[in-house]
């Protein structure tokens, strides 16, 4: 995500539904039956705060996040499967500060991310990822992203269970570790504190004879370039007409941002939300009242855009559900850019675009 442009956005529609997931219907048997079901691992998913790095991969492999057994319906054969998951990891110290956490290093390590489908008798990877978390000086990346891509997989009479779970495994590596450095699932304050709610893992569930979503995708950007000022500007939005209460959405997102005419570290922060104006940075109360976690589509996390590669693509996936019919709401996609080690001038500005937002809706569940 943060190491300069991975192509041409290029998501088929079937798979921007399977993006981030929030919320379960209510525990009736018409929802247990729904033909679709979105949920996610929700706020503040993260279960450890540091992962060990090593010098072989996939040595120390943790259990991140996940989705338990209580907040996931059961799966049965021919039903379709899509995860995935957002991240946020950052390094420790390559040198010595009052807020460094754990062992110096310099190194940059490797990460990779598993989603797997657990249950009595079940073990299924559904989806996985990587990403490298760039230390050299003098531009360190620091902060960055594991984004792992919706994947759909069909289930299988073997991976049918009434009670699965989907967790995020994820290790770290790098030739040159001891294996006592670590790199912290979450931020990192000045006071040494690890600051996490930065990441989700998500799903969507269709059964036999699930509706056909209706898809829209923008590529216009209301901004062309993001000031430096480390505020929150609506860089795109979509619109959405006619909700009805019960309708379940899925969002995408992609955006590139360069920094190559600046001379410092952009720090890139992103986040989606549900809003009643196309230039509101966040939920009003109304629409937070109407939406599932107060209108949050997915957590607000971000990266370092570091020189001299100069150019950085971020990656966004939610979902979200509305209780309550509205006439109009907009998908916003929210962009902090802010300078690390040096004070930006007056214009000072991050590029953006090109980019897509896409929402895929479907309607609400029957009966």
């Amino acid at each position: 995500m943060n190491g300069g442009d991975r192509g041409a956005w290029a998501l088929p529609s079937c798979l921007l539904a399977a993006i981030v997931a929030v919320a379960l219907l209510p525990a009736t048997a018409t929802a247990r039956d729904a033909e679709v079901r979105v949920f996610s691992s929700g706020n503040k998913s993260e279960l450890i705060k540091k992962l060990p790095i090593t010098a072989k991969a996939g040595a120390a492999t943790r259990k991140v996040m996940r989705i338990g057994a209580g907040r996931m319906p059961g799966l049965r054969e021919g039903d379709t499967l899509r995860a995935g998951a957002e991240l946020q990891m950052t390094n420790a110290c390559s040198h010595d500060a009052p807020h460094c956490v754990g062992p110096n290093y310099r190194f940059s390590p490797k990460v990779k991310g598993q989603l797997i489908l657990q249950g009595p008798g079940v073990r299924r990877k559904v989806g996985g990822g990587s990403e490298t978390c760039g230390q050299s000086e003098p531009h360190r990346e620091h902060h960055c992203v594991l984004v792992i891509e919706p994947h759909t997989r069909s289930i299988r009479a073997g991976d049918a269970c009434e009670k699965c779970r989907l967790s995020l495994f994820v290790s770290a590596s790098d030739p040159h570790a001891s294996g006592s450095e670590r790199i912290l699932i979450g931020g990192n304050k000045p006071d040494g504190s690890i600051p996490q709610d930065r990441g989700r893992i998500s799903a969507t569930l269709l059964r036999k004879g699930a509706p056909k979503p209706r898809a829209g995708t923008t590529h216009e950007l209301r901004m062309k370039s993001s000031p430096i000022d480390k505020k929150r500007h609506v860089v795109m939005s979509k619109k959405l007409r006619g909700l009805r209460g019960g309708e379940q959405f899925e969002v995408s997102a992609k955006l590139r941002t360069t920094i190559s005419h600046l001379p410092y570290t952009v720090r890139t922060t992103s986040q989606l939300v549900l809003a009643r104006s196309p230039n509101a940075v966040e939920p009003d109360r109304r629409t937070q009242r109407i939406a599932l976690l107060g209108g949050e589509i997915d957590e607000s996390n971000g990266f370092n855009c570091v020189l001299p590669a100069g150019s950085c693509t971020l990656r966004k996936l939610g979902v979200m559900r509305v209780d309550r019919s509205a006439r109009r709401l907009y998908v916003n996609l929210v962009l902090l850019s802010g300078p690390k080690r040096a004070n930006a001038d007056a214009g000072d500005a991050a590029r953006l675009g090109p980019g897509a937002l896409s929402v895929v809706r479907y309607p609400p569940p029957k009966g």
